[in-house]
């Protein structure tokens, strides 16, 4: 797949609802056909994954949703996820001093995590047809100038709390649409997929760590996290080395 960023549109606005339904509704009513990033300074209503609100200071952060007209077959959404998720690690590993870069992560199945604290999250929403995506909305939230002042107790983390350092939002988020390029460009191309499987594995937050995996009957068992398939299931182990399936993050804790 070519690259999108010589058609790409741009969209600014100081205030939405959430991007992820702006792009959707254009979509719906007809009034995008081409690749546009939808960004915002502040989100009255942003969306995160299972329906979660997300929380911005305004003008602090990146909060923007890539909407991208693609033919991909619905069996491959997972590679979606996959190069979105490495190119918000990139971006972030770019800004990181060398001493921070290893404690960068990727937690399954859609958040940035810099050791136990997020920063940046993902949320991508389809149009399919026919077993085929014809509209990807890849929604990134990346905290880049907010600093909380209880980090612990919210989870979160950001670029000026970590590296004391503040940003141009607009630089910054040009240089996540690159990253992202990079990988676009790989996306219809079949053999480069366990590459970049094996590189999200590679950056997988907690691997070969114990969590707690909560079982259909709803019994807690000690499992531990040992790779994510390219269909987007991650595998962990549990205590007699028996592999179970994961499709759902929300039967895992401690992590």
């Amino acid at each position: 797949m070519s690259s999108f960023i010589e058609s790409l549109k741009f969209l600014h606005f100081k205030e939405l609802e959430s991007t992820q339904t702006y792009g959707q509704n254009l979509v719906n009513n007809k009034l995008l056909s081409t690749p546009t990033l939808i960004s915002t300074d502040f989100q009255k209503k942003g969306k995160g994954q299972n329906q979660k609100n997300w929380h911005a200071s305004p003008a602090k952060n990146i909060l923007q949703t890539l909407v991208l007209p693609i033919q991909l077959p619905i069996k491959h959404q997972f590679i979606i996820s996959i190069i979105t998720a490495l190119s918000c690690y990139d971006f972030f590993e770019n800004y990181l001093k060398p001493d921070h870069k290893s404690f960068l992560k990727v937690k399954w199945p859609n958040d940035i995590y810099y050791k136990n604290l997020k920063i940046g999250g993902i949320l991508i929403n389809l149009k399919t047809h026919n077993q085929t995506i014809h509209y990807a909305f890849i929604g990134t939230g990346l905290n880049i100038n907010q600093v909380f002042s209880d980090a612990a107790h919210l989870n979160a983390t950001s670029l000026a709390q970590i590296n004391h350092d503040v940003y141009a939002i607009q630089h910054a988020s040009s240089f996540w649409i690159h990253c992202f390029d990079s990988y676009f460009t790989k996306l219809t191309n079949l053999n480069t997929y366990p590459i970049l499987v094996q590189r999200f594995n590679e950056v997988l937050y907690k691997k070969n760590e114990p969590i707690t995996f909560t079982q259909d009957c709803n019994l807690k068992i000690k499992v531990t996290i040992k790779e994510v398939k390219e269909t987007g299931i991650l595998i962990v182990e549990d205590a007699q080395n028996n592999l179970i399936e994961v499709y759902d993050s929300n039967k895992l804790s401690d992590w």
